[in-house]
């Protein structure tokens, strides 16, 4: 292989080394789980306890609503990495598997950007978009199975533009196919169907729109989706023999309710924005590429542009808003933005009037990525404790300051080269949110409180002791991980106060419950609150013998 055909691999390879310099700094115990990771962290060292590895559990509870695999790389990465010793899934631990898939989802957006622009140079702009979102450095730093799952949807998503591109070419699909249903089976152990379905649906639209149209059967092969879904059939049916309540439970996930009507529910138009806003700061690039797919009517756009549309629109009806039921979109997104902007790179010559239109898209894609890489950084060093003062001094600064001279090189070199300035923009972009996790980037601070909380209580509590939350679902799950020995839900309202009570039991509370209860006793420690209302600190109670 010659040194020209290296330098794709070459670029891609530089891409991923710096996302992965940038998105390891902050994932250690340093940074508390927030709830939705403790869910996972929890589960998954709960398996390893009770050597069950089928049935997820967290608190002694069943955790029924989302499949295992995520939990099954936790345990994997503690396998690897973690003391053999102990049962204790690690905050890095937990969070490794999403960094990887961040990390791999970059290598498949590229695929994506191949298949579309059949030009490497398509495929690394469609990576450098996804590497430097925002939403991959939300998810990727995580320990929630979002990041995982979005990972599986792409790898999908490609498996069937392949087979598609390779039918195209006359060429055999048997290779593109088995991947596709290999990843649809693995999503359905993550999350679920639903995204997969989505984006399954909107590639068999388009083939079918499509003139002339390629045969589905022999294009997508989907009797392999047979032996795609033995091991999620498998699980799920395992699960429901087992448990009488699973299938209503699985069915409430998939058919969100609340009170907005169901016609009016699109009319929000809330994933639209939220698909806007995680693929920023490329939203000029959002406007380019709608219209080269209205204009050019490329096949693999136009099913990558069905995919995005149907998901969106089918996704839109759900009762629930979240912002990550957009992730799995934003690698087909960036793979057609990079597709759309591979014709600026190649259009900006001369001093036509399309040319100063590209010009000053380019040039205001620039000025926008800037003035929103500085408002992020403000915003969040605005909002420093002053005793982390000194670790910003010491790593972020180094960071921004990097940062600031790659932004300065890219406008250097926007008239000169423009895929170079280009180049040093996304390491602006990267290199930026690597100062994040040391200015109080992605850092919940009811996890670090509920973390201090906890710690405090069992440096101030006696080894033996009865301990109730009367409170806060989070905070059973926090204990489980960071605290020691035995918790119980019940209320300082059902409880009842007996002069034999020994020893006398402990309650997590407030002091609003205190006082409604009007139980006598007294406060052990309590959390200082910055909230207006001071009764809602949380405290540990412990009531007087006899009520």
């Amino acid at each position: 292989m010659t040194r020209a055909a290296n330098r794709p691999q070459i670029s891609l390879l530089v891409l991923i080394l710096l996302t992965a310099s940038v998105l390891l700094p902050g994932n250690s115990g340093l940074r508390a789980l927030d709830w939705h990771e403790i869910l996972v962290a929890q589960t998954a060292s709960e398996m390893l306890q009770r050597n069950e590895f089928l049935v997820p559990r967290i608190a002694d509870e069943p955790r029924l609503k989302k499949p295992p695999l995520n939990y099954w790389l936790a345990l994997a990465a503690h396998r690897v990495m973690g003391d053999p010793g102990t049962s204790h899934v690690s905050e890095f631990e937990a969070r490794l598997p999403s960094l990887i898939s961040g990390l791999l989802l970059i290598v498949v957006t590229y695929g994506l950007g191949l298949q579309l622009s059949r030009d490497p140079r398509g495929g690394l702009i469609a990576a450098a978009l996804t590497a430097s979102s925002l939403s991959l450095h939300t998810f990727s730093r995580s320990a929630r199975p979002e990041m995982l799952y979005a990972l599986l949807c792409a790898l999908m998503a490609f498996g069937l533009v392949w087979a598609v591109r390779r039918a195209m070419d006359g060429r055999s699909t048997v290779a593109a196919a088995a991947l596709a249903w290999a990843a649809f089976g693995l999503a359905l152990m993550t999350k679920g169907p639903q995204f997969p379905l989505l984006i399954l649906l909107g590639v068999v639209l388009a083939l079918w729109l499509q003139k002339p149209r390629l045969p589905l059967l022999k294009t997508l092969h989907p009797w392999m989706a047979l032996a795609a879904m033995i091991l999620p059939l498998a699980y799920y049916g395992y699960i429901a023999f087992q448990f009488d309540d699973a299938l209503s439970l699985w069915r409430s996930e998939m058919i969100q309710g609340d009170d907005v009507p169901f016609w009016y529910r699109p009319l929000r138009f809330y994933y639209p924005l939220m698909l806007v806003a995680s693929l920023a700061p490329w939203l000029i690039f959002v406007g380019k590429m709608s219209v080269d797919v209205w204009k050019r009517r490329e096949p693999i756009a136009l099913i990558l542009t069905s995919c995005v549309l149907v998901a969106l629109v089918l996704v839109s009806f759900s009762g629930k808003l979240r912002e990550h039921y957009t992730l799995p979109l934003v690698p087909l997104c960036t793979a057609l933005m990079g597709w759309s902007i591979l014709r600026v790179f190649d259009s900006v010559s001369g001093k036509t009037a399309q040319s100063r239109r590209f010009n000053l898209l380019v040039w205001a894609q620039f000025a926008l990525a800037g003035a929103i890489t500085v408002t992020v950084i403000v915003k969040q060093a605005s909002s420093i404790p002053e005793s982390d003062q000194g670790i910003v001094t010491s790593y972020a600064l180094a960071w921004l300051g990097m940062a600031v001279a790659s932004y300065a090189l890219a406008i250097a070199m926007l008239r000169r080269n423009l895929s170079t300035a280009f180049a040093a923009l996304v390491a602006t972009v990267l290199l930026a949110s690597g100062a994040y996790p040391w200015i109080g980037g992605w850092q919940s601070g009811f996890a670090q409180s509920a973390r201090e909380f906890i710690q405090d209580m069992e440096a101030n509590l006696p080894e033996e002791r009865v301990l109730y939350l009367d409170q806060g679902k989070h905070m059973l799950h926090f204990y489980y991980y960071y605290g020691k020995g035995n918790l119980e839900v019940l209320s300082l309202d059902n409880w009842q106060p007996s002069k034999d009570s020994d020893p006398v039991p402990y309650f997590i509370t407030s002091l609003a419950r205190i006082k409604d209860s009007g139980i006598e006793g007294k406060i052990i420690f309590q959390q200082q609150s910055n909230e207006a209302d001071a009764d809602d600190t949380r405290v540990v109670f412990q009531p007087s013998p006899g009520g």
